[in-house]
C-alpha cells in the first residue's frame, strides 16, 4: 500500500497545503454567492424548500428519502436566519467538508505535493459547482462518502476499532441519507476482500466494530420503514418502473454526461503534466491494471460500475444526479499513479488555474441569473419563480384574518413547498393534501389551527382537495402575480389563495 510520509514537510510544502486550505475556504465562499447570485430571479430549489418542510417535523423518515439530509437541514435554520444565502452557505460548507475529506484520504495513499492535485482537480467538477448547490439526498453525499472512504482506508491500514466505529458510524450516515449508499458500502466490502492485507483485517475487531455501529445507527430507520409499509423503497421502485430500454437509454446517456463533465479537470490535469502526459496515461492504465491495487479500483470505481450496470440492464433509471458523490475519489486514482510528475511548480499551475475558475464563476454569475429567467417564461417556469412573492402574499391575506401565525400550508406542489420557508411564520407543509406523506398533519389539527392553500387556477386537483377542509368562514381570492427581473416580464400568473381559518370553539 502507498502510504504518506511522516517526515518533516518543508516550508514550502507548508505553504503549499496552507494555500490549499485557502482555496477549499474560497470555493465554499464562491458557491455561496455564485448560488445566491444565480437564484435571484426566483425561489432556491424545489429540494431544498422540501428538505426544510421535511426538517422542522424531526421524523425517522419521510415518504421520499431518509432523513438525514432534512435533519440537517432543520437544524441548520435552528442556528442562521431562513434565507436563500444562509441555505446556499450549507450547500457550500457541504462541499468544503467533502473536500476536506478527500484531503485527507489523498493523504493516506500519496505523499506531499502530489495529494494536493487531488482536491484542486475537483474543483472543475460540476458535482462540485452548480450541481452542488442544490442541497439535497444526492449533493449531502458530497461530505459523507470521502470520509466514510476516508475511514475504511484508515481501518485497513491501522485495524483498530476505533477507525472501524468511525467507518460504521458513517457507513449508517450514508445509508440515512440514500439508500443508494449501499453501492459505497458493497465496495468497501469487496475492496476489503481484495485487499493484500485481507486476513489480518478481518481477525481485526475494525470490520465488525463497524457492522454494529452501522446496524445501530441504522435500526430506528429501518423500523419506522417497516412500520410505514416502506414507503421510500416504493417511491425508489416506482421512479424506475418504466420500459427497460427507457432505463438503459438513460444509463447511456449519464455516462457520456459524467465523461463530459469531467472533461476540464482531464484537460488542465493533461496541461499540466505537458509534453509527458501521453507517457503518464499510459502509466497510469498500467496502475490501474496491477493485481495488487485491485481492491483500490473496486473502492473508485465499484459504485460507478454497478450504478451504470444496473441501468444498463434496464433494471433502475439513472439520472446524471446519481453519480454526483463518485467524483470524489478520480483524480485520486489518476494521480497515485503519476504523482512523482506533479513538481510543485505543476501542482500550482493547477491551483492557480483552479483560482482562476473561481473567479470566472463568480463573473458568471449574474449571466445564469438572467438565463433562468428568460428560459422559464413559460407557465411551470414561472409558477417556481413566483413561490416566494405567493408566499408573502398568502402570509398578508391571513393576518388579515386571523392573529395567530399561519401554522399549516398546502397547495400546488410549488407554493406549498415555498409557503414555509418564505412565510415569516414558517408553517408546517400539508404535502399533497396526504396525511401518510404528512403524518404530522391531521384533521383535528387544521380543525384546531386552521390551514392555508395556494392553488394555481389552472390546478384543479389542488382545488378540489382544498374543498374537503373548507368551511363557512373559509374565503377564496384571485391574485396574479407576474415576476419581473432586469426588464424581462414573466407571464402573468393566476393563483387562488385560499383561508381555512380555525374552528370558533
Amino acid at each position: 500500500m502507498i502510504a504518506a510520509s511522516h517526515s518533516t514537510a518543508p516550508p514550502d510544502y507548508i505553504r503549499a497545503r496552507q494555500s490549499l486550505l485557502l482555496l477549499i475556504a474560497a470555493h465554499v465562499i464562491t458557491m455561496t454567492l455564485f448560488a445566491t447570485i444565480a437564484g435571484l430571479p426566483g425561489a432556491i430549489w424545489d429540494d431544498m424548500l422540501e428538505a426544510w418542510a421535511w426538517g422542522q417535523q424531526f421524523q425517522l423518515g419521510y415518504y421520499k428519502h431518509p432523513p438525514l439530509y432534512a435533519w440537517v437541514a432543520g437544524l441548520w435554520f435552528k442556528i442562521l436566519p431562513r434565507s436563500d444565502a444562509s441555505y446556499y452557505a450549507l450547500s457550500a460548507v457541504n462541499i468544503g467538508a467533502g473536500l476536506v475529506g478527500v484531503w485527507r484520504l489523498s493523504g493516506l495513499l500519496l505523499r506531499r505535493y502530489a495529494r494536493l492535485s487531488t482536491v484542486s482537480l475537483l474543483l472543475f467538477a460540476p458535482s462540485y459547482h452548480y450541481l452542488a448547490t442544490n442541497f439535497n439526498a444526492n449533493t449531502i453525499l458530497l461530505s459523507i462518502w470521502p470520509w466514510t472512504a476516508y475511514y475504511f482506508v484508515k481501518s485497513l491500514q491501522t485495524h483498530a476499532w476505533k477507525d472501524g466505529i468511525a467507518f460504521g458510524a458513517l457507513c449508517g450516515c450514508a445509508l440515512l441519507a440514500k439508500y443508494y449508499s449501499i453501492l459505497l458500502l458493497a465496495s468497501c466490502l469487496f475492496a476489503a476482500l481484495l485487499h493484500t492485507r485481507r486476513r489480518a483485517y478481518l481477525r481485526s475487531a475494525a470490520p465488525y466494530c463497524a457492522v454494529a455501529v452501522l446496524a445501530a445507527i441504522f435500526a430506528p430507520h429501518a423500523w419506522w420503514a417497516f412500520n410505514s409499509g416502506l414507503p421510500t423503497v416504493a417511491y425508489a421502485l416506482s421512479k424506475s418502473a418504466r420500459p427497460m430500454l427507457l432505463n438503459t437509454s438513460d444509463a447511456i446517456t449519464t455516462g457520456l454526461v459524467a465523461i463530459a463533465a469531467n472533461a476540464i479537470g482531464t484537460a488542465i490535469l493533461l496541461i499540466a503534466l505537458g509534453r509527458r502526459s501521453m507517457v503518464l496515461v499510459r502509466r497510469v492504465w498500467h496502475f490501474w491494471k496491477m493485481p495488487q491495487n485491485s481492491w483500490l479500483m473496486m473502492l473508485g470505481f465499484g459504485p460507478i460500475v454497478m450504478t451504470l450496470a444496473l441501468g444498463f440492464a434496464g433494471y433502475v433509471k439513472v439520472p446524471p444526479n446519481f453519480l454526483i458523490p463518485t467524483v470524489y475519489i478520480l483524480p485520486l486514482l489518476v494521480v497515485i499513479p503519476v504523482g512523482p510528475a506533479l513538481t510543485p511548480r505543476r501542482v500550482c499551475a493547477i491551483m492557480v488555474a483552479a483560482a482562476l475558475f473561481m473567479v470566472f464563476t463568480l463573473a458568471v454569475s449574474p449571466i445564469v441569473a438572467y438565463a433562468s429567467m428568460t428560459l422559464r417564461l413559460d407557465d411551470r417556469g414561472q409558477i417556481k419563480q413566483i413561490g416566494p412573492d405567493v408566499a408573502t402574499a398568502a402570509t398578508e391575506l391571513w393576518h388579515e384574518e386571523v392573529e395567530a401565525p399561519i401554522r399549516i400550508a398546502a397547495g400546488t406542489e410549488a407554493f406549498s413547498l415555498a409557503l414555509p420557508f418564505y412565510s415569516a411564520d414558517g408553517p408546517a407543509e400539508f404535502t399533497h393534501f396526504n396525511v401518510q406523506q404528512a403524518p404530522w398533519i391531521t384533521p383535528e389539527r387544521i380543525a384546531r389551527e386552521g390551514m392555508v392553500c395556494a392553488c394555481a387556477a389552472t390546478d384543479a386537483s389542488c382545488l378540489e382537495q382544498a374543498k374537503r377542509y373548507e368551511t363557512t368562514e373559509t374565503k377564496r381570492r384571485l391574485r396574479v402575480f407576474q415576476k419581473s427581473f432586469w426588464g424581462v416580464r414573466g407571464t402573468p400568473i393566476e393563483v387562488i389563495i385560499i383561508t381555512v381559518p380555525p374552528r370558533r370553539m
